[in-house]
């Protein structure tokens, strides 16, 4: 009698958790009997014919297992890990999946396709091929990035990601095997006010309409947020955010903090062995960002995180013509005016010689960014409001307009406040 290859046995495996409406976390959760969190050969030997009948003799059980973790294994460690398991069993899982849906369109299917959902409900009942139908009329990747103001090579690899999500998408629906990362964890690498945290909120909308994330809301924290002072207590106040994030994006602010150098005795140490455990387990998807020097350090010192990091981007501080074009979107948004007009080419060109030097410098801008854009708008208001009336006739009309002794005196103050900190 022929033997067995490893894939034959998993597709034996995919068809025992369709056939049983189970999943891949409880699945593995069978063949772990320790509880250690990986599955060695001697575990995959002893547990599988348990609960898949292969109808052969020991020694070649044996032998079959031991194949299994080489074909599984992707980091090599001899054991096989459940984020390993999932990403070998879930294309044909499935592909499967939508074989079984296919060959009864009216049946409502039993199983979920996503292991941290519960059985579907009235809105989770379409079958996997609709969905992803669906998740493609919703996604508009220029729509979310139309008011992001540069950054076009961003924006690029934004887009070829998205596209590169889509195709794997259709493989699996044409029932092939997707070799990928389990979810895209990335680290953004760039000065404050660059559009990072626009970027993050791009990706979880990508993610969520296309069917890798449940609630695709994106939760930002910095190291205060996961590190606490005392023993004991950054663990689970790590695990609290975490379980927040659970579904969506966890963006990490500043995230070369969480290991200053010469700290070996640190917390945040602690908090990033915690994230990169769960990252593992795909979900959330992590962002790590931070200024580029200080995070190419830390990224460099943390070969784990490393290996966990699909896309690394780097965003590029803004020019004085996009720090125009971000103070229009802004007065957009506010419904404000600014010399009576709303935008265009002519308070463009106004505000860029309001914001060049010498009433800026170039790391002033440098390390504000858009933030300078803000505050620029922030004490522009100020000074409307100390210059109106509130029983003067013109109030109306003046109340929502900046002139350009406002932009000025509001640059003035920030080049005067950019002074006094240096």
């Amino acid at each position: 009698m022929p033997e067995l290859e490893p894939e034959e046995v998993w597709n034996k495996a995919v068809d025992y958790l369709i056939e049983h409406h189970c999943n891949i976390s409880r699945f593995f959760r069978r063949l772990d009997k320790t509880g250690s969190g990986v599955i060695s050969w001697i575990e995959l030997k002893n547990e599988l014919p348990k609960i898949v009948d292969l109808g052969r003799d020991q020694p070649f059980t044996d032998k079959l297992a031991k194949g299994m973790i080489a074909v599984c294994d992707y980091d090599g460690n001899g054991v096989l890990g459940s984020a390993e398991l999932s990403k070998f069993l879930a294309p044909m899982y499935r592909a499967r999946q939508r074989r079984v849906s296919l060959a009864d369109p009216g049946a409502k299917p039993k199983f979920s396709p996503d292991k941290r959902l519960a059985p579907a409900g009235p809105e989770k009942t379409r079958r996997p091929s609709e969905a992803r139908e669906k998740a493609r009329l919703e996604v508009d990747v220029e729509a979310l990035l139309k008011d992001i103001v540069g950054q076009n090579a961003i924006k690029d690899q934004m887009r070829a990601f998205e596209k590169t999500l889509r195709l794997d998408c259709k493989r699996e629906e044409m029932g092939k095997a997707v070799y990928r990362f389990k979810a895209p964890h990335m680290a953004f690498l760039g000065n404050p006010g660059t559009g990072k945290t626009s970027i993050a909120r791009v990706v979880a909308s990508v993610l969520k309409n296309l069917g890798f994330l449940s609630k695709g809301h994106l939760v930002e924290v910095q190291r205060s947020d996961l590190v606490a002072g005392a023993i004991g207590q950054t663990g689970p106040l790590t695990q609290k955010i975490i379980e927040e994030a659970q579904g969506g994006v966890l963006f990490i602010d500043e995230a070369y903090r969480l290991t200053p150098a010469n700290s070996e005795k640190d917390f945040g140490r602690e908090a990033l062995d915690q994230l990169m455990q769960c990252m593992n387990d795909g979900d959330p998807v992590m962002i790590f960002a931070g200024y580029e020097k200080e995070m190419k350090l830390f990224i460099d010192a943390n070969p784990g995180l490393f290996r966990r990091l699909q896309k690394q981007f780097i965003f590029q501080d803004y020019s004085v013509t996009e720090l125009a074009k971000i103070f229009c979107v802004e007065l957009r948004k506010m419904g404000f005016t600014f010399e009576g007009k709303e935008g265009g080419s002519e308070v463009e060109q106004a505000v860029c010689e309001i914001l060049a030097s010498p009433n800026t410098c170039d790391k002033q801008r440098s390390r504000m960014n858009a933030g300078l854009v803000m505050q620029m708008v922030q004490l522009a208001k100020e000074r409307l409001d100390g210059r109106l009336e509130l029983d003067s006739e013109d109030l109306e009309a003046e109340i929502c307009n900046f002139t350009q002794a406002d932009l000025k005196d509001a640059v003035a103050a920030l080049r005067k406040n950019w002074e006094i900190g240096r």
